[in-house]
């Protein structure tokens, strides 16, 4: 839900490190430190709001310090938007990287 719901966003931010980096593709810079990733996640969230669309997991794998997901836009019945999120987390168990 972190890319759907305020409230995912914000359970998003919580479990960052202090020294996060965001790499979205669609940013021209990286989104660096927690209050950053959570105004990124909210700004996400907020813009999808009233699509009526939401967010499928397609394929995902697993580690002990990170993983990788392939994800879909889905409307309904159609399908928009395809890519995969990369996620690495630092010994705390805190997620210090993300390259969506």
């Amino acid at each position: 839900n972190c890319f759907t719901t305020d409230a995912g966003a914000n359970a998003f931010a919580d479990v960052c490190a202090a020294n996060i980096v965001y790499e979205d593709c669609y940013m021209p810079q990286p989104v660096v430190g927690p209050t950053a990733v959570r105004e990124h996640m909210l700004f996400k969230v907020d813009q999808r709001k009233d699509s009526g669309g939401g967010f499928r997991i397609d394929a995902i794998t697993d580690g002990d310090s990170a993983c990788g997901y392939a994800w879909t836009w889905t409307c309904g019945n159609e399908e928009g938007l395809r890519g995969t999120t990369f996620v690495e987390l630092n010994d705390a168990g805190e997620i210090q990287y993300v390259r969506e």
